[in-house]
């Protein structure tokens, strides 16, 4: 039987030298954390073209999916404007304006952002106007909009939108969009003043 199986390694390692000539190289295979065996020829070659292809590989993923980092990391850098509002930095950009200034018009922001990102989409804000009674007509309304997104997202951020009313307000609000957030400005410090009964009545609680 012996001779039966030697046989048979031998014919299995004649007909795979590359691969049962030699054991390869172990580590602790005895458990005496010895190492056994010997590296196989050119392994270096082999290794060196394995690493080569793993950072060409890994060079190809980061150029496909930069783009999609940047976007994400430029919206939570915007995101973050809003939700964490610093009105020390944010009111001095604004000559004029007070931290209640920026307060009501931090209400007035989530009028129109609905995903809770910290972020509106200029196709959110041209359907909360529609909502809303506004009738500019919609290619103006987009380019207005659009001349505000300084960082090319498709978005405005809490910093572009207060840009959009500071430049709304010194033009004393003549622009159409600009009678339209007067408008809504008008009803929410409105709402803002009725008691809790009255909103409660009115369905506006």
């Amino acid at each position: 039987m012996g001779g039966m199986l030697s046989k048979l390694f031998m014919d299995i390692r004649s007909a795979f030298p590359r691969y049962y000539y030699e054991a390869p190289l172990n580590f602790d295979r005895a458990g005496d954390r010895t190492v056994t065996g010997r590296a196989r020829k050119n392994i270096h070659i082999i290794w060196d073209l394995a690493m080569k292809s793993m950072i060409r590989n890994e060079m190809k993923t980061r150029k496909e999916f930069f783009p999609v980092l940047e976007k994400r990391m430029a919206n939570r850098e915007a995101s973050l404007k809003y939700i964490l509002c610093k009105m020390e930095d944010l009111v001095p950009k604004f000559p004029g304006w007070d931290e209640v200034r920026v307060l009501d018009l931090h209400d007035l922001f989530q009028v129109f952002e609905v995903d809770g990102d910290g972020l509106i989409e200029v196709s959110e804000m041209c359907v909360g106007l529609d909502n809303l009674g506004d009738m500019t007509p919609m290619d103006e309304r987009v380019n207005f909009l659009c001349s505000f997104d300084d960082d090319g997202t498709g978005n405005i951020d809490f910093e572009e939108f207060l840009e959009i009313h500071f430049k709304l307000q010194a033009e004393e609000y003549k622009h159409p969009i600009g009678q339209s957030f007067k408008m809504i400005e008008s009803n929410m410090r409105f709402i803002r003043s009725m008691s809790t009964i009255q909103r409660i009545q009115t369905g506006f609680f």
